[in-house]
């Protein structure tokens, strides 16, 4: 798993599998989700990261690395 956080867009990006995205989703609001090929997650990106989505988005690092272990 490896976390990249852009701070020209308030973007972060949580890779959880190194492999090609084809599609994604935007599962909620600022929060896009992209499937590879199988159709298993790839990464999450959370768009506008710490100006609106500063509250959720410690606690669901967690839960992911908790599902990566």
């Amino acid at each position: 798993m490896k976390i990249t956080y852009n701070k020209d867009v308030d973007a972060l990006y949580i890779e959880i599998l190194e492999d090609i995205a084809i599609d994604s989703e935007e599962i909620k609001k600022d929060v896009i989700v992209d499937y590879n090929k199988k159709d298993k997650i790839v990464g999450i990106e959370i768009l506008n990261c710490l100006k609106e989505n500063k509250n959720y988005i410690l606690p669901a690092v967690k839960e992911i690395e908790k599902l990566a272990a």
